[in-house]
């Protein structure tokens, strides 16, 4: 058990380097226009580390595009447009990405409850034959 939560840590660590890595990267220019390229690494968080993980990465998108777009920097300011409107449409670039990735997270959630479920009544019907003194037997045509 202490394996798995070392594990779990380390998982952490990484997916919050990648993430500040990659958002860092993309709001740090103001070259190119690459505010499609922190989905990817949420999307790949959040089947990796599920609600968890979509959660700890949209907090560091929202961080690093937050500073770093009222500094001037990042796609955020090819807009000519005065700060307010810059940060409303980061707003809704942050929105759209919410919107994007949480419907993924909850479907992965709802399906690894219903794998542990079906496993545990996997695991409660296996008893049946075990502890039963009458015999079971199945017939197909």
């Amino acid at each position: 058990m202490v394996h798995n939560g070392k594990k779990r840590a380390l998982e952490v660590i990484l997916l919050c380097i990648t993430m500040s890595v990659s958002c860092f990267l993309v709001f740090a220019q103001s070259d190119m226009p690459l505010l499609f390229l922190p989905v990817l690494f949420i999307v790949g968080a959040t089947f990796w580390l599920g609600q968890f993980g979509t959660t700890l990465s949209l907090t560091i998108l929202a961080t690093f595009g937050s500073i770093l777009t009222l500094k001037g920097y990042g796609p955020v300011n090819f807009l000519n447009w005065p700060l307010g409107s810059k940060l409303l449409f980061l707003q809704f670039y942050l929105a759209v990405t919410v919107t994007t990735v949480l419907p993924i997270s909850a479907e992965i959630y709802r399906r690894k409850r219903l794998y542990s479920e079906w496993q545990r009544s996997e695991e409660s019907y296996g008893l049946i034959p075990e502890q039963s003194t009458v015999g079971i037997r199945s017939m197909d045509l």
